[in-house]
């Protein structure tokens, strides 16, 4: 069976939510631009 082995703040970033993958000491904020999904188009999409 396949693993995802791409980067994990995107997968946090898509559902708009923390998933807890890499924010154990610090928040998410601080590590991706949170408030946008990823992507070419993120900003004009949802």
């Amino acid at each position: 069976m396949a693993r995802y082995l791409g980067p994990k703040a995107k997968l946090s970033r898509r559902e708009g939510t923390d998933l807890f993958l890499k924010s154990a000491r610090r928040p998410i904020g601080d590590k991706a631009k949170f408030d946008s999904k990823p992507g070419q188009h993120g900003r004009t999409s949802g």
